[in-house]
């Protein structure tokens, strides 16, 4: 078969000619996708309709945790989703850390000062809904003192070690 033409009237698809076809419906539903296939004469075509049921898009959410409760100054901390979904994308700001910005789904770094630091997960699902969390606090994720350092930040003792 030389010529393969796609319809998809839900999807504004109309005479599409090519190998495979990515249609974006616009809701929820059951919809009629039909396949002609021919060497460009009408003697030998062939035409297929299938119907299809396009599902509600996977919850997801922009909340995450972090490797790490206490963070000495110079470790490195993990952040991970708390509900990752496959073909979604994952936008990372992280403030005051070595690593500034990630696009995989979790992201990491290191932090060289004490104190509070903004991150911020941005997700967008494929449907483009987005969702955004950020996190800034200063008990999470908190920059601890490397273990030979004193500290003057509220959460902590002076002289504390960490280990």
């Amino acid at each position: 078969m030389k010529h393969l033409t796609w319809d998809a009237p839900d999807a504004g698809v109309k005479d599409y000619n090519g190998t495979q076809l990515t249609a974006i419906f616009p809701k929820v539903g059951k919809y009629d996708v039909t396949l002609t296939a021919s060497d460009g004469t009408d003697a030998n075509k062939v035409t297929v309709k299938r119907t299809i049921e396009v599902t509600p898009a996977a919850a997801f959410s922009a909340d995450f945790k972090a490797s790490l409760k206490q963070v000495p100054a110079g470790q490195r901390v993990s952040f991970i989703p708390t509900q990752p979904v496959s073909g979604y994308r994952y936008e990372w700001t992280i403030e005051g850390g070595d690593v500034t910005s990630s696009k995989a789904v979790s992201a990491a770094t290191t932090f060289q000062t004490i104190g509070k630091h903004k991150v911020t997960l941005k997700v967008t699902s494929t449907a483009r809904r987005r969702k955004r969390r950020r996190r800034k606090s200063s008990t999470w994720p908190k920059c601890a003192p490397k273990p030979t350092s004193t500290c003057s930040h509220p959460s902590y003792s002076a002289a504390t070690p960490f280990v």
